[in-house]
């Protein structure tokens, strides 16, 4: 039986609607209404080129919205690229390249259907300063958008929580990967080849409210570890 016939037996049964499967009456809303209110089970989420410029490009319950790689902001804490010979400081940048997209598609989980997307701020100084980005998707399309904020590599600092919208930068970001235990991992390169892990801690944690970092794992350390 499809889903729409479904749909009419239910709103027949609970008086919704009044009239047959085949021909239903619910006042103002007919059944194919009520049919493009229920949302696909994941967004289709590709990255394209706008006008030459890196675009991501989601589709859900039959509304398409697309983000041009300006769109994701953040205050990246620790920019060296003003001037080279003294401290990074902190840089509010917009994103440049759209590096990786993936959607969680593993059923029956709080995330399930949720987007994590990676974007280039900068390369300077043989670094890539990146960041990635959870997004909730809505049935309305109004998709929010988190920052998954990382602490400071190879030290012991805390997540940053100011200003808003902030982090320290990872390295390039290569791919993502969501599992059945609640997880996001980052794959990350860096300059000297090496390779590894940050790991985010899916559903939220309450510091962080769509992803809160966990831990990094070193891969291959080809001479620089990521962690």
């Amino acid at each position: 039986m499809k889903r729409t016939q479904v749909l009419a037996k239910i709103m027949l049964a609970v008086g919704l609607c009044t009239g047959t499967v085949s021909v239903l009456s619910c006042g103002k809303q007919d059944v194919a209404a009520q049919v493009q209110a229920v949302p696909a089970p994941f967004p289709s989420v590709s990255i394209v080129k706008v006008g030459g410029v890196d675009t991501l490009k989601i589709t859900y319950n039959s509304i398409t919205k697309t983000y041009p790689a300006s769109y994701f902001v953040s205050t990246i804490l620790d920019y060296p690229c003003n001037d080279l010979s003294a401290p990074p400081v902190a840089k509010k940048l917009f994103g440049q390249l759209i590096v990786a997209a993936k959607v969680n598609t593993l059923p029956g989980l709080p995330t399930s259907g949720h987007v994590a997307v990676g974007v280039n701020f900068s390369y300077c100084a043989l670094s890539s300063f990146s960041a990635g980005f959870i997004l909730k998707p809505s049935p309305t399309g109004n998709h929010q958008f988190k920052l998954l904020q990382v602490p400071k590599a190879h030290t012991v600092a805390p997540v940053p929580t100011t200003p808003p919208q902030s982090t320290y930068a990872v390295d390039s970001i290569k791919s993502f990967a969501f599992t059945s235990v609640g997880k996001l991992m980052m794959n990350l390169t860096n300059p000297s080849g090496s390779t590894g892990f940050y790991v985010f801690k899916l559903p939220p944690v309450p510091a962080s409210p769509m992803g809160g970092f966990q831990s990094c794992i070193n891969q291959v350390n080809a001479g620089g570890p990521i962690c």
